[in-house]
């Protein structure tokens, strides 16, 4: 189950949540406040304004590709630049 979580520090994480079900045909939004991705182990700094593609694992549908904008650290709202809702 995601939980949404007010930010008091940049270093702040809330803990893992672990698995999280993705019905088949259904959608999730990553946004400031709400569910997101921790990328460990990166080779480089991602900076704001970079795109790129990568791989999500998923347990029973195996890899997709998704399109990634990375925004401000301290963003409140994520940008609609290339996509819509």
């Amino acid at each position: 189950m995601a939980r949404r979580s007010a930010r008091s520090s940049a270093a702040w994480s809330p803990p893992p949540i672990g698995s999280l079900a993705l019905p088949a045909g259904s959608e999730l939004e990553l946004e400031p406040d709400g569910a997101f991705l921790k990328l460990i182990g990166l080779k480089q700094a991602l900076r704001e304004g970079d795109e790129y593609i990568t791989a999500i694992e998923f347990a029973e549908a195996g890899a997709i590709e998704i399109h990634v904008q990375i925004e401000a650290a301290d963003a409140t709202r994520h940008s609609h630049a290339g996509h819509a809702h």
